[in-house]
């Protein structure tokens, strides 16, 4: 697998979402996990069918985003790798988070900063899909609020916790890259049943 952080900004429309993304940006051919920093603003490019039918979008003013890219051709895989990908984000942020007093909580594939002014109340740090592509990969996109400003919704912010969205991409990068590796080398060395 290869996994980069691309240096420029790159503002997320959807489009992003591809099968060729990792070739198109970093020449990758091979399984590759790729984080950048840009706005979000996700329209006509929807591929959850209940949002697209909703009339809701995405948008952002500054996102920690992350498209993963495995060859496969299954949606039940991929979600089971978009879920490994926000697990490893959520425990990065719980780890580079210094304020003890914040509550976290991960629902599926969001990930939540809890407040409790005038109630309970959960504020959407992430989005995410897994889908399908045509060219026969697994794809997740995987994105974090920077900025808590511009969203439909209410957010949390990486700004707001005190992390700095860099090292929270290449902590995430180089856990993903890690898990991937040793499950990788646990199912190369088990031998075929009945």
């Amino acid at each position: 697998m290869i996994t980069e952080f691309l240096p420029e900004r790159i503002d997320y429309d959807g489009s992003q979402l591809s099968g060729l993304f990792g070739y198109k940006t970093i020449r990758a051919i091979d399984d590759s996990l790729i984080a950048f920093i840009g706005a979000a603003d996700v329209r006509e490019e929807l591929v959850d069918l209940e949002d697209k039918l909703n009339n809701d979008f995405i948008k952002a003013e500054l996102m920690l985003h992350f498209i993963l890219i495995i060859h496969g051709n299954d949606l039940w895989r991929a979600r089971l790798w978009q879920l490994l990908l926000v697990q490893k984000a959520f425990d990065a942020v719980k780890f580079l988070c210094k304020d003890t007093n914040i509550n976290f909580e991960k629902s599926g594939d969001d990930i939540y900063v809890v407040t409790y002014q005038d109630g309970k109340q959960e504020n959407k740090l992430s989005v995410s899909i897994a889908a399908i592509s045509i060219s026969g990969k697994e794809v997740v996109h995987l994105a974090l609020n920077v900025s808590d400003r511009g969203a439909p919704v209410k957010t949390y912010s990486l700004n707001k916790l005190g992390i700095d969205p860099v090292e929270l991409g290449s902590k995430i990068l180089k856990d993903f890259l890690n898990e991937y590796e040793s499950s990788r080398g646990a199912i190369y060395k088990v031998k075929g049943i009945e």
